[in-house]
């Protein structure tokens, strides 16, 4: 229902005006977008951010909630603008409705970043919708050209139905990038099994550590911290990489990986002929691989 109506959609200030002046005739549904520019930079990636005006501006207007409920004979609209959104920053929002599909009749809630609204974030024109809740952060992708476009709109024009549309939106700034500055330990056995301090900011909430590509297991984090424990992997230098809500963060060739030394427990037998040609059984770890046995200093076969 949303796209029927958009056909003569303009985006300019003065356009946008004359537009909507001339869509008060009987009968049309006025369908005002506001138009939020998102970030120019379409290359920038998730760094620290400061909330953007338009982010506090959101939830100045919207996160109290907003009750529409037209009456007898009228047609609602909600047009207030904003200036630019920062990549990374998030929407989220809550409605609920009540209504009827007619052509007098509805109650609906649009968030989408394209002019024709083909694709949408969040589209409800049924008139009927209970708590449904949606989420969207910004990126470069968005198409920062065309922007973010809304359409709140609750019409009772034929007076019968009692129409209603209660919304909340609001905007979180975006997440810092982490960053790492060192391991500690720096290094552990090729078995895995070393429980790693990662130290460096924004690391709070970090979801994934891997070694060498291989994902480690994470105990906790702090804003400052992450304990992981290494995954198994082949011996020498490795880069970790720490992914969190702010991006991910990598440190260099920050652990290395060591073949363990072997330990020895037992030989069995224990004792055998001066003469040698006894078949020994030594026991103990990390023997895979073993160069070289001797007795009293004489290697043995």
């Amino acid at each position: 229902m949303a796209r029927r109506f958009m056909a003569g959609l303009v985006t300019s200030r003065k356009a946008l005006q004359q537009w909507a002046r001339s869509a008060k005739h009987a009968g049309a549904q006025l369908l005002v977008p506001i138009v939020l520019g998102l970030l120019a930079n379409v290359g920038a990636s998730w760094q620290a951010h400061a909330q953007s005006q338009a982010c506090t501006d959101i939830n100045s207007y919207w996160s109290g909630g907003r009750f529409y409920n037209p009456a007898p004979g009228t047609l609602v609209t909600d047009t207030p603008a904003y200036g630019e959104l920062s990549i990374g920053e998030t929407l989220n929002w809550t409605y609920s409705s009540t209504g009827t599909t007619n052509s007098n009749n509805f109650a609906q809630w649009v968030v989408t970043t394209t002019v024709d609204y083909i694709l949408n974030f969040d589209n409800n024109t049924s008139g009927n919708a209970t708590n449904v809740s949606g989420s969207h952060t910004i990126s470069a992708a968005d198409d920062p050209a065309n922007g973010l476009y809304m359409q709140v709109q609750v019409s009772n024009q034929s007076g019968n139905f009692g129409n209603t549309l209660t919304a909340t939106m609001t905007c979180t700034a975006a997440s810092a990038a982490p960053t790492l500055s060192s391991a500690s330990p720096n290094s552990g056995s090729t078995a895995g099994g070393t429980s790693v301090t990662l130290s460096g900011t924004n690391l709070s909430g970090a979801t994934a550590v891997t070694f060498g590509g291989t994902a480690g297991s994470i105990t906790g984090s702090t804003a400052t911290t992450v304990t992981v424990t290494s995954p198994a992997h082949a011996a020498g230098a490795v880069d970790v990489v720490v992914t969190a809500p702010g991006g991910s963060a990598t440190l260099t060739n920050g652990f290395t990986y060591v073949t363990p030394a072997p330990t020895l427990s037992g030989a069995s037998p224990n004792s055998g002929s001066t003469a040698g040609g006894t078949s020994v059984t030594l026991s103990g770890t990390n023997l895979s691989g073993a160069t070289a046995v001797t007795f009293g200093g004489t290697a043995g076969s």
